[in-house]
């Protein structure tokens, strides 16, 4: 999406997934990610051919330390 930055990150980013690991992606849009926003994300995940699980969180709609987390190992995707 034009505007939207997202990074992977979590054991897939840093190399160290098991087998049955998710893939975690961090979202930041131009403004917070509305409740639609966020269905129509998973959805789409959910019905993909994709045979892994995805976590999708939005980056404005989580605290400090969280970030943090995800700041130590983030990989720029788009």
């Amino acid at each position: 999406m034009p505007g939207w930055q997202v990074w992977a990150f979590g054991s897939r980013a840093r190399r160290t997934a098991k087998p049955y690991s998710d893939l975690d992606l961090a979202v930041l849009a131009p403004a917070p990610l509305t409740l639609e926003q966020m269905a129509h994300i998973n959805d789409m995940f959910d019905s993909s051919d994709l045979t892994i699980r995805v976590d999708v969180v939005d980056v404005r709609a989580i605290g400090d330390a969280f970030k943090t987390v995800i700041d130590t190992d983030k990989v720029l995707l788009q």
